[in-house]
């Protein structure tokens, strides 16, 4: 009897299977940990914008935020930024500004803008989706 050297086609198989088993399963993993490094960014950018929008209306003579008028919103807070609208921080996957509300809505001229929402959609939890900012409540509302 001849002995044989190597691998049957069904060993072969079965390996190439418990490979393909375990890469999936680490992409999937890797995928998890992005997500949560984005969202984690996501709450440092909306502490960021706050902390500014608070020294905002600590030197605005009415104590009011700005309003939420896109580009008067930008240049209001700029100055907190480094004096330049590319550092104010974007969301990390769409790069588009984090959606701000001043309230009550039309507080612009001489109303005076007393509250604010500023929100980030969140990729691990769908179903809340929300890291809202809002001055009265406290501090941000992150469900994740």
């Amino acid at each position: 009897m001849k002995l044989r050297a190597g691998f049957t086609l069904i060993e072969m198989i079965i390996v190439i299977s418990i490979i393909t088993i375990l890469i999936g399963s680490s992409a999937l993993g890797y995928s998890r940990y992005q997500q949560n490094a984005r969202d984690t960014r996501r709450r440092s950018d909306l502490e960021q914008i706050r902390a500014a929008l608070e020294l905002f209306r600590s030197n605005d003579v009415n104590s009011s935020y700005p309003p939420s008028v896109f580009n008067m919103y930008l240049t209001s807070i700029d100055d907190y930024f480094g004096g330049s609208v590319d550092n104010i921080p974007k969301d990390p996957v769409t790069n588009n500004d984090y959606p701000y509300e001043a309230l009550p809505q039309g507080c612009i001229g001489t109303a005076v803008c007393n509250t604010y929402t500023l929100t980030a959609d969140l990729e691990l939890n769908p179903a809340t989706d929300d890291c809202v900012v809002n001055p009265n409540r406290g501090a941000s509302e992150c469900q994740n």
